[in-house]
């Protein structure tokens, strides 16, 4: 997939460091323009709109992952946002 957005030697570098086990090392190399290619980030208020933005002609359904600990009205507002409801 890296191949397909021209970032063939990024491809290579990380596969490369996979395979020495240089897991924090291969984070580096990770910019924001490729995590953004990959994932939707932004501020909690603007998830939503964010995702509706990119996926909203598509998206049926979605799963909201976050490596960190989420206030659970966050997430609940984000749901309500994206269903355009207001949070009870």
């Amino acid at each position: 997939m890296l191949e397909r957005h021209g970032w063939s030697a990024l491809s290579e570098e990380l596969h490369a460091l996979s395979l020495q086990g240089k897991w924090q090392q291969m984070g580096t190399l990770i910019d924001d323009q490729v995590l953004d290619a990959f994932a939707v980030t932004a501020e909690p208020g603007q998830v939503a709109a964010e995702l509706l933005r990119r996926y909203g002609d598509i998206m049926t359904r979605m799963t909201l992952y976050t490596p960190y600990a989420t206030d659970a009205a966050v997430t609940r507002q984000i749901a309500a946002d994206l269903q355009g409801e207001p949070v009870p």
